[in-house]
């Protein structure tokens, strides 16, 4: 993807490879926490826990600790090669914390000061992303449709998809829907592997593992 190729040295380059490849509305990746990150022994995967949303308020945004909705309320998996790139993430993000003008609000995709990001500024950078990869500006909100129809053309199963992307149904034929197995996560994350190329440090993926060693729907 010419996007991808075109902003991978790009500060916020993370936030929209967790876009793109996770499906997140733009607020609910704004209000991520580093707390949210974590690592699940039990599946072998890095996870983002999504619990809380943020939205804009007059000149400012608002953190809800309510989602948009109760599906929204998720916790995401990552493919290894975005789990690479966000391990070289949090390594920069370490290192302007080192900062005498930071300042710690404990965001794991802050703004290089270290406060919240906020949507004016995401929306800029975003549009010179487009531009830098000779591209029609488009919406962020285009990201989440584009990571739906990844997920498709990969073969996720509409139920995995529905979880992944927290869509509320409002299908009553889906009212029977069965419940999305852990086995049948860890297969949706293995086919999004590889979508983007290798990721900046594709260890990181596997550093769980090592430390255990050592000691068709249009989402909205």
């Amino acid at each position: 993807m010419r996007f991808v190729q075109a902003n991978r040295s790009r500060r916020l380059y993370p936030l929209y490879l967790t876009l793109l490849t996770l499906g997140l509305r733009i607020g609910e990746a704004m209000a991520l926490r580093l707390e949210d990150l974590d690592y699940d022994d039990a599946l072998g995967l890095h996870r983002l826990r999504v619990r809380r949303t943020a939205t804009e308020h007059g000149r400012g945004h608002r953190v809800s600790e309510q989602t948009k909705t109760p599906a929204s309320r998720r916790t995401l998996y990552l493919p290894k090669d975005l789990a690479g790139v966000m391990g070289s993430w949090l390594e920069r993000r370490a290192a302007e914390a080192a900062m005498p003008s930071w300042a710690e609000e404990e965001w794991l995709f802050p703004a290089s000061n270290g406060r919240m990001l906020t949507y004016s500024n995401v929306r800029r950078d975003f549009r010179a992303a487009c531009e830098a990869a000779g591209l029609e500006p488009v919406r962020l909100h285009d990201l989440r449709h584009t990571a739906a129809n990844l997920m498709r053309q990969r073969g996720v199963a509409r139920e995995v998809r529905m979880q992944m992307l927290g869509h509320q149904n409002r299908d009553v034929h889906d009212i029977y829907a069965r419940h999305v197995e852990a086995g049948e996560v860890v297969h949706a994350v293995r086919a999004l592997e590889g979508l983007f190329g290798d990721g900046l440090d594709p260890d990181w993926g596997h550093r769980g593992q090592q430390k255990k060693a050592d000691g068709e729907f249009s989402p909205s």
